[in-house]
């Protein structure tokens, strides 16, 4: 079987976590046998024939591929520069001729994110594959908010033969959304690779207890709340220590913010942090935060869980759908600092309830089986009901 995957986002090197995700997913299905290619906008970093197991053709659209390469994505790169508005039909003509290039000698055509199937939806008269999407919360919600992104969203489920959510959660919310197509919808998590279930349990908790955030600096993820959350608990650098990890436009605010509340070498910020590093670095830590106000599915959670880590995240859809609170982890209400204060200060207060949760939350990773090899062989599963009834 051979697939074509075409995603906006897919890393440029090994060190690159952009899209991840996808490409775990897509070594996965190679590791069963699928024949995969990948098509997405190119990097001034990527490295030439990687990855080694499939073949990856980038596309240029632009000499600063700008749009596509800002923490967020698109939508993010547009509300930052509005003038690289001027570059969307360049984008679009160009991922459009290579997907229709491309597609000559595939069975069935994978689609990462609703653009990327509206892309293929409207060349389709060329092409004439089946085809699958995979939405994330950033598709439904700019769906629900946008009536550019209404009418991508719109052509993109019309056109895809199925249409897979990777939360429960986000599936209610596009059926609802889109009503008449409840049949080709599927739930598929994402997986989770085996290094974060190998990591060591926690047996025992030594202050100061170490709370690791890992993820873009946007808006949308609130770290500001976790730092203010944190200045307001007595003890730093005794009781607490906190690292951020990832890179993006607030960055330097949050470091403003550090500073002025008098905890900034209590703090480290280490910027984008290779994919291959994040289980060494969870395994350095006691507790994950995500403060986030939105997510679809956090991969981010779900490595902290598969490696008995504490997570404390926000108690939101995408969040609830995981943990279940003072059972594998625990929540606090979503934009609240002081709920997210009071949740941090029992876990200071009591540091036994880490390696308790912790261990709760990788048996509940193991009893859903999420790994990469399950989440490849019901994606095989989808396509091989798709081409059966093509």
């Amino acid at each position: 079987m051979r697939i074509l995957h075409v995603t906006t986002s897919f890393p440029s090197s090994p060190k690159d976590f952009s899209g991840a995700f996808v490409y775990k997913l897509i070594k996965a299905q190679t590791q069963e046998g699928l024949r995969c290619k990948v098509l997405c906008p190119y990097s001034k970093d990527d490295i030439k024939d990687w990855p080694k197991d499939f073949k990856v053709y980038r596309f240029k659209y632009a000499s600063n591929p700008s749009l596509t390469s800002t923490y967020g994505g698109i939508p993010a790169a547009l509300k930052l520069n509005p003038y690289l508005y001027i570059k969307i039909p360049s984008f679009l003509f160009y991922m459009a001729k290579n997907v229709i290039s491309l597609a000559k000698d595939v069975d069935i055509i994978h689609a990462h994110w609703s653009i990327c199937g509206f892309i293929c939806g409207i060349t389709r008269y060329f092409h004439k594959l089946p085809m699958i999407t995979t939405l994330r919360g950033s598709d439904v919600y700019r769906a629900k908010t946008s009536k550019l992104y209404k009418l991508i969203h719109k052509v993109d489920i019309k056109s895809s033969n199925a249409v897979v959510c990777v939360s429960n959660s986000l599936l209610k919310e596009l059926i609802e959304l889109s009503p008449n197509y409840k049949s080709k919808v599927f739930f598929i998590p994402n997986g989770v690779g085996d290094e974060f279930y190998k990591l060591p349990v926690i047996k025992e908790v030594k202050y100061p207890i170490r709370f690791l955030f890992i993820g873009s600096l946007i808006e949308l993820k609130q770290v500001e709340l976790l730092i203010s959350a944190l200045s307001l608990i007595k003890g730093a650098g005794d009781k607490w220590l906190l690292t951020i990890a990832g890179d993006g436009p607030m960055r330097s605010s949050l470091e403003r913010l550090c500073k002025k509340l008098g905890i900034e070498e209590f703090c480290s910020f280490l910027g984008k942090v290779p994919p291959l590093d994040i289980p060494k670095l969870i395994a350095k830590h006691h507790v994950l935060v995500l403060p986030s106000k939105r997510e679809g599915r956090p991969n981010v959670v779900l490595e902290a869980m598969a490696a008995a880590r504490l997570v404390v995240a926000s108690d939101i859809d995408a969040c609830r759908e995981l943990i279940s609170h003072n059972k594998n982890g625990l929540l606090f209400e979503s934009g609240s600092p002081q709920g997210l204060y009071q949740t941090l200060k029992q876990v200071i207060d009591n540091p036994s309830i880490i390696p308790a949760l912790g261990e709760n939350a990788r048996d509940w990773m193991i009893k859903e089986g999420l790994n990469w090899d399950s989440c490849a062989k019901r994606y095989m599963s989808i396509y091989k009901n798709i081409l059966e009834s093509h």
